[in-house]
């Protein structure tokens, strides 16, 4: 009661251990339940975090207008969410919603896939490179996107019903680019090996073994290795239209590595 707009990022998101079901639970019907929270109380306007896992891996450099084929659940399941958005801004002609895309943020406090390769670089388990590490990886500064969610509701951005924006920032950063960083702000030497992906598929067999003997999560797999390995670009010119500046990937990047440093030692514990 007395809320003018809800700014909705709940969901469940992991690269392991979360069922199908789960994710629908989570990630759909619980925007539902949020929703129609929102409808009794009044709210009018809604900014929805969804993801550039909603496109798939088809399209290098999708923009809001291509096509959504996602590929696994946790995409599949943010696609059903949206899906819901869509049917709450239809169900009245005084709502508006915006569905906000963005790729994999990174910064500060997020202990996700980022933070795992920067602990993989400093305990010395990432040793050789994988391919040439010219492909690119779209991420998001927590810091921008911190401010984007802001904007997005004092600003409203949109007199559609329902709008669309990736959120990814930049200058983007290459694989090998993101490393190199890492390794300065860490002190450390670029690996000069280079084995091709095929060969780190390989490598990486033993692991996804005791992955499933164990249940473990590990932090070396043959799927993480893909990921790091295949290119994932997307556009998001839109946003930065709307709410230009912030810091760049690099600086966001160097903040993290250094947050990590700080507090290596509760990380690792």
């Amino acid at each position: 009661e007395g809320v003018d707009a809800v700014i909705h990022l709940a969901a469940a998101h992991s690269d392991f251990g979360i069922p199908r079901d789960e994710y629908y639970r989570i990630n759909e019907t619980g925007t539902r339940t949020l929703l129609a929270a929102c409808s009794a109380a009044g709210v009018r306007r809604v900014t929805n975090f969804s993801s550039v896992a909603v496109y798939g891996s088809a399209t290098l450099g999708a923009h809001e207008g291509s096509p959504t084929l996602p590929e696994n659940n946790y995409g599949a399941s943010k696609l059903a969410a949206e899906k819901v958005v869509l049917e709450w801004a239809a169900s009245s002609p005084d709502n508006r919603a915006l569905i906000v895309r963005p790729a994999v943020v990174i910064g500060p406090w997020h202990r996700a896939n980022m933070l795992r390769l920067i602990s993989q670089v400093d305990r010395g388990i990432y040793f050789f490179n994988i391919g040439s590490g010219a492909h690119i990886k779209s991420v998001a500064a927590v810091q921008n996107l911190a401010l984007f969610a802001s904007a997005s509701v004092a600003e409203g951005f949109s007199d559609k019903s329902v709008d669309y924006y990736n959120y990814v920032d930049y200058p983007q950063l290459t694989v090998r680019r993101t490393l190199e960083v890492i390794h300065e702000e860490l002190g450390r030497k670029m690996p000069r090996v280079s084995i091709p992906l095929k060969l780190g598929e390989l490598a990486a067999l033993p692991f996804d073994l005791v992955i499933k003997l164990t249940g473990r999560n590990l932090p070396i797999s043959s799927a993480r290795v893909r990921k790091l390995s295949t290119s994932t670009l997307f556009e998001g010119q839109k946003a930065h239209e709307k709410l230009p500046g912030g810091i760049s990937v690099e600086e966001c990047l160097r903040s993290t590595v250094r947050w990590y440093v700080e507090h290596r030692a509760a990380l690792r514990g």
